[in-house]
């Protein structure tokens, strides 16, 4: 985007090309010799190729338009999708700062929020005349193989699962298929109002989207929290004892990282940062110097890096130029608790009506609906919990590093809603952050759950009540209806 900025896409697209280049001839240096290239591939790298074509066939299938006779069925998708493709299309034709397409009064405003994700999928129509919409789609394709690349890089490097990562990586990017007992509450609305809802998320206002959902639906979310993992990772290799040389690295990764996340998603990076910065004051407090310098730096490269996508947002041409505030609201961020509209409408109909009752009904209705939303996920939570307790201690502050990321975006999320789109965009894309934990999470336990006897010996000797009956009876169901919720969702979008 800053290449762009301040040249052209010529030079983008020059830069970008000359790093495919090198990375071509350093893969070829390193190619074992044409005999051994199949032969030595192991059978979970054979596997996740096949995912990886698995997960291309539904894109395809789920966005592409179908023509069945003389009629035209497209993905419902498109309802969100219509926009961003003309946004693409403003980006290929405008450069950077794109400028609204759909306002021509005098000067042109620009856009405002996340145009990075559109600056990058103009750079294929730039350089193969290719159309915006397919420019668009195959960015949810390569949103997703960012998201599952960070996966075993944070079970190796951040969790310490040193020990059968392979399986334990496959695991935790086939649990992406898998959302929450949304299925359960969506049976019920549809039974009851005689209605199908054309996406299954929608049988609550504030939603914990399905990363199915997330990766069809809104990739340039999904792009930033890859970009925000990616600078986390690098900090978080960060001891009072590294080298200068390195903690200088990680900071400038970071801080790369967290300017290009901001320009991807303000509603993720608002969660991450909260995270971010109440860590950095810890490490403050606990006098780890180098590593609160290394934090600072990233921050403040990262709002070096942001500051002219910072004078977009605050410009008045982009304000003028937005809409968004008009039609929805004008507070980005607010304290409210997260509610459930069925559940309070109950409640004003058997009688309720005191505000100060109704909100602190809402707290019981926030958990009873995160169960829902997050279902075999939230299974997992405490599973993982006694997993740490009882199992060997491997990179203490990495994982502790973990718990408060989880927990601050989640109550972050909990008791904050945003109102600049009509919507909780804020509480729909932020909660992304803590998902992506529960994940990472979940990928031992399923692995340890489903290896049985040798799985469970080498993560020590008070793991055996995983395989108890009570723990797997729960933790299949609400796996079964994950994965069933997804292929649901699915084909309501198809």
């Amino acid at each position: 985007v800053l290449l762009t900025r301040i040249s052209s896409y010529r030079v983008t697209l020059a830069f970008f090309l000359l790093l495919g280049l090198i990375s071509v001839a350093t893969l070829v240096r390193q190619l074992p010799p044409p005999a051994e290239i199949f032969s030595g591939v192991r059978r979970s790298t054979w596997l996740l190729l096949g995912m990886m074509l698995a997960w291309f066939l539904v894109v395809q299938f789920s966005l592409a338009d179908l023509q069945i006779g003389h009629r035209l069925y497209v993905s419902y998708a498109t309802f969100d999708h219509s926009l961003r493709v003309t946004m693409v299309e403003a980006a290929a034709r405008g450069g950077v700062p794109p400028h609204n397409p759909f306002y021509g009064l005098g000067k042109l405003p620009v856009l405002r929020y996340f145009y990075y994700w559109y600056v990058v999928c103009a750079l294929p129509m730039q350089l193969f005349g290719l159309p915006a919409r397919a420019c668009f789609n195959a960015s949810v394709f390569w949103s997703s193989l960012g998201l599952a690349s960070v996966i075993p890089l944070f079970l190796k490097h951040f969790f310490g699962e040193t020990e059968q990562i392979r399986g334990k990586s496959v695991i935790g990017i086939a649990l992406l298929c898998v959302t929450g007992l949304d299925l359960l509450p969506y049976a019920a609305q549809v039974h009851r109002y005689h209605l199908l809802l054309p996406d299954m998320e929608w049988w609550d206002t504030n939603q914990v989207t399905s990363w199915l959902g997330s990766l069809l639906w809104v990739p340039h979310h999904v792009a930033s929290l890859v970009a925000c993992m990616a600078g986390l990772l690098a900090l978080s290799t960060i001891e009072e004892e590294s080298r200068l040389g390195q903690a200088v690295w990680a900071a400038v990764i970071a801080g790369l990282a967290f300017a290009s996340a901001a320009g991807l998603s303000v509603y993720v990076v608002f969660a991450f940062a909260l995270f971010l910065i109440l860590w950095a004051l810890l490490t403050l407090a606990q006098k780890r110097i180098r590593s609160f310098v290394t934090y600072l730096g990233a921050g403040a490269l990262a709002l070096l890096l942001s500051w002219p996508y910072l004078g977009d947002l605050l410009s008045k041409q982009s304000q003028a130029g937005s809409g968004g505030a008009a039609a929805g609201g004008d507070r980005f961020a607010f304290f409210a608790i997260r509610d459930y509209v069925p559940g309070m409408e109950f409640l004003h109909h058997i009688g309720i009506h005191s505000p100060r009752l109704l909100e602190v009904a809402k707290l019981p209705m926030m958990v009873y609906v995160y169960f829902l939303e997050f279902g075999f996920f939230a299974l997992i939570l405490p599973l993982y919990w006694r997993r740490e307790r009882q199992g060997p201690a491997r990179s203490g502050r990495q994982r502790r590093m973990a718990w408060m990321m989880f927990a601050v975006c989640l109550l972050t999320l909990s008791f904050m809603k945003s109102n600049t789109s009509g919507s909780n965009d804020l509480g729909w894309r932020g909660m992304l952050v803590a998902q992506f934990v529960l994940l990472l999470w979940a990928a031992p336990v399923v692995y340890e759950l489903f290896r049985g006897r040798d799985a469970a010996s080498r993560t020590g000797p008070g793991s055996s009540w995983i395989r108890s009956r009570w723990v797997t009876v729960p933790l299949v169901c609400a796996l079964v209806l994950g994965g069933a919720g997804s292929a649901v969702q699915l084909a309501l979008l198809r």
